[in-house]
């Protein structure tokens, strides 16, 4: 015989609400999301705190990490009664307690290619797209986040997929977004499928970013404007780490050539304004350029 839960729907104020120690399974990490806080902010709270009636107030059992986020929302607002839509129902201790495990353990976790997707179709929608700094604001997410994410959920549909089947692993699928043309993308993709390697090195060799650990310096003597109009191509890492120089180049001997022309010009202007010695010495490693 199955017993009969009474559930209710209704508004209640965020001040008569707790979390249920007894019942809400959650105890580690339960610590404030600042991605649901940005979400619940912009598009309100969609579904419904899960509470049973205690004393003079209600315990949530299912919907603790929204509870922290609301009353975050609150202390910003200044609304320590906001209204809060519930669920309210009279299950017992045991089904209180099963009904916080399955929302905790029956979610199945969102590929990134899906994420991805989805942010590029927010900035992209014909009707109402959205901002870098929106999008940011929206989902608690660093402008340079969204960047990344944009760029992922951009690449060609071949590279994404071969994502998302397994074939390529994060490391590599983000060295595509370097590559902005996706004819470019998908001929490289058949490439490497056909050599039968898909590895970080690899899809760096194939995609000719080589390891230009310091181009931008070189870059930054000559001018991209310069290497550019020469038929060069810069290529930028968003994932870079920070310190480092995230610039490759698609013709790294051009790049070292005009900065050997730059040096050769410097001499015969010194050499004009009649310095006796000039010292024709230099680096023979491009990377040596300061």
């Amino acid at each position: 015989m199955t017993a009969t839960i009474n559930a209710t729907t209704a508004t209640l104020p965020l001040s008569q609400l707790r979390i249920d120690e007894k019942s809400n399974v959650r105890h580690a990490n339960r610590g404030l999301d600042p991605v649901l806080v940005s979400s619940i902010r912009a598009i309100g709270l969609r579904s419904p705190l899960s509470v049973r009636k205690n004393g003079n107030g209600y315990v949530i059992f299912a919907g603790g990490q929204r509870f922290l986020a609301l009353q975050e929302i609150a202390k910003e607002r200044g609304e320590p009664d906001m209204p809060v839509p519930v669920i309210i129902t009279d299950e017992a201790d045991a089904a209180a307690r099963e009904a916080s495990l399955h929302e905790n353990v029956a979610r199945s976790a969102m590929h990134p290619v899906d994420e991805y997707r989805a942010y590029a179709q927010l900035a992209n929608d014909k009707e109402s797209p959205m901002s870098i700094d929106q999008i940011a604001k929206r989902f608690g997410v660093s402008e340079k986040g969204v960047h990344q994410r944009l760029a992922l959920g951009q690449l060609d549909d071949s590279v994404l997929n071969a994502w998302q089947a397994g074939e390529l692993d994060a490391k590599a699928a983000k060295l595509f977004t370097m590559q902005p043309d996706k004819k470019t993308q998908k001929s490289v993709l058949e490439q490497l499928r056909v050599g039968g390697y898909m590895h970080e090195h690899t899809v760096r060799e194939a995609l000719g970013l080589g390891f230009n650990s310091r181009a931008g310096k070189l870059l930054e003597l000559v001018t991209e404007k310069a290497y550019l109009a020469r038929g060069g191509k810069v290529m930028r890492d968003l994932f870079a780490d920070d310190r480092s120089d995230n610039t490759s180049v698609s013709d790294p001997v051009l790049l070292k050539a005009m900065g050997d022309e730059l040096i050769d010009r410097e001499i015969a202007r010194l050499s004009a304004e009649g310095w006796g010695t000039v010292s024709k010495q230099r680096p023979t490693d491009m990377w040596s350029y300061p």
